[in-house]
């Protein structure tokens, strides 16, 4: 069978077992669960896009560490703003963290769920209601991936677009999707923690099945069942709703490209009022799902 035609054959099944979801499942059935650690200003950018950008949102819950008690005053200022639009979730040392994750996961009542790293930021409006029920067996949706990702930052080379199918769904035209395993770099890593949508209960059960302590490690370890979600299709808009900015790094488990901008700086920056100045990011045309922009910022006097 030609890659095109079994691209067709899986995108029609999708397409109609989906509407299938949206006439009989709930209206809203997915959350989010985001990771961060020594970022409360780049935490704040996050959430401020959430609520700028995206509607029919759920209550994120937010699983933080901290390295010094000046990080979480910085953090106790960003949950304070957010206050009721997330659930925070604590994690005091890294063998705390998969317990955590594993019983966030276990207590959430979506169907559906993404998750989010802290410098990640929102760049698209997106209407959260209408990936309910979206993941399945058949299909890993992505708010990262778009028509605009022809190079892979964290490899520092080009990747080419896959061919994509236009979708013909009843309640969006919009989308596009091609299968992950005919994909180059970033469109054949469908188990990643930015921004892509997995069946919650089958999520859960991988994370049961092996051994992780941070963000990364659990994303790394789940590359050991890239053979059962390669076959899956793969959805997004046309262009990027979602982006990755490394202003820096704050994990010690993977040596990947980020930018210049220390932690304890942003962290002083967050102290003296300062915020990332998100809103100037709208709209912004990335090459890459990671992508170095100059970092802008603005003294914040009130919420918001």
């Amino acid at each position: 069978m030609s890659q095109q035609k079994e691209l067709r054959l899986l995108a029609g099944a999708w397409c109609e077992l989906n509407d299938q979801v949206r006439e009989n499942g709930p209206a809203n059935n997915v959350s989010g669960i985001v990771f961060s650690m020594d970022r409360p200003l780049q935490l704040h950018a996050l959430l401020g896009s959430y609520r700028d950008l995206v509607k029919g949102r759920s209550k994120l819950t937010v699983i933080y560490r901290t390295t010094s008690s000046d990080y979480d005053t910085g953090y106790n200022v960003v949950f304070q703003e957010y206050e009721g639009m997330i659930e925070v979730r604590r994690q005091e040392n890294r063998h705390d963290f998969r317990p955590l994750l594993l019983e966030v996961l276990s207590e959430s009542p979506a169907d559906n769920i993404f998750f989010l790293v802290d410098d990640n930021m929102f760049v698209e409006s997106v209407d959260l209601t209408f990936f309910a029920g979206m993941a399945s067996m058949y299909c890993v949706p992505s708010l990262r991936m778009g028509k605009n990702l022809a190079r892979s930052y964290t490899l520092n080379r080009s990747q080419s677009v896959p061919s994509l199918f236009s979708l013909e769904l009843q309640h969006d035209k919009k989308l596009q999707a091609w299968i992950w395993k005919y994909g180059e770099l970033d469109w054949n890593y469908p188990l990643s923690v930015d921004g892509h949508f997995f069946q919650r209960n089958e999520i859960l059960a991988l994370a049961k099945s092996i051994d992780f302590d941070s963000p990364n490690h659990f994303e790394e370890k789940l590359q050991k069942f890239h053979g059962l979600f390669s076959w899956r299709l793969g959805v997004c808009y046309s262009k990027s709703r979602l982006i990755n900015i490394p202003y820096n790094r704050v994990q010690t488990d993977i040596e990947n490209l980020h930018g210049s901008v220390h932690q304890e700086d942003m962290l002083r920056m967050c102290q003296e009022g300062f915020r990332i100045d998100r809103k100037s990011y709208y709209g912004i045309v990335n090459e890459s799902a990671h992508q170095e922009f100059p970092l802008r910022l603005k003294r914040q006097a009130v919420a918001g």
